[in-house]
């Protein structure tokens, strides 16, 4: 007889989700793309998940949005980003 699989594994922790490697590196990119702009892993992936896994959206909504979103977690955008 096939040898028993064992349980399943445990699910993941909430509020915890799950990518595909090229998934990944779309949010890599991003990340890279916005990061010097003061945004980081959250705000990238809130707007990829808002932009239903769009990286072209979700790029445009954080270059145009990056200082209203800094200014919503109570942060000073960077000099570079007029106000």
């Amino acid at each position: 007889p096939p040898p028993h699989p064992g349980p399943p594994p445990p699910p993941p922790p909430p509020g915890t989700i799950t990518v595909t490697n090229e998934e990944m590196e779309q949010i890599e990119r991003l990340e890279a793309l916005v990061a010097p702009m003061g945004l980081d892993r959250t705000a990238v992936l809130e707007a990829w998940l808002a932009c239903d896994k769009n990286e072209e959206l979700a790029a445009n909504y954080l270059l145009n949005n990056a200082a209203d979103i800094l200014e919503s977690r109570g942060e000073p955008p960077p000099p570079s980003l007029p106000p």
